[in-house]
């Protein structure tokens, strides 16, 4: 990890630690699609926003590597609007551009909206899940 990526300097993340640990978990079960409902973290600042899409996409080649299959289908979900955010709206909405960015790019990744599904007022996690699991059925 580098050290301009976010988090890469904290001691639980040194050496790809969190990767190994968490991901060594998931290899065994050869998943068949990855559903990735990720990002609100990634909202920081504009820039971190911004180089979410990078990220990301590391992240997709790299299980897709490790699981051997170059195909494996990943569906972005994107992070719901949201007014109450300690972070800025600029931040939110940067990576919010980022995850549909690597959707459009990368081949087998899909991003599934939520902006015009989710109550921007009930905070980042949203009552009604049910509408974005209806997409990502769709989806998948």
């Amino acid at each position: 990890h580098s050290d301009e990526q976010p988090n890469a300097r904290m001691p639980w993340n040194r050496s790809g630690f969190l990767y190994e640990r968490q991901f060594s978990e998931v290899k065994p079960f050869m998943p068949t699609a990855v559903l990735w409902y990720q990002g609100e973290a990634n909202s920081g600042s504009v820039a971190e926003g911004r180089m979410y899409a990078d990220l990301l996409e590391t992240l997709i080649g790299q299980w897709r590597i490790d699981l051997g299959d170059c195909r494996l289908p990943f569906v972005v979900i994107e992070l719901a609007s949201e007014k109450t955010t300690v972070n800025s709206a600029d931040a939110w909405n940067a990576v919010r551009h980022s995850q549909r960015e690597v959707a459009e790019r990368c081949p087998f990744v899909t991003c599934v909206r939520t902006d015009d599904i989710c109550e921007a007022d009930k905070g980042i996690h949203p009552p009604t899940k049910w509408r974005i699991a209806e997409r990502v059925v769709e989806a998948l």
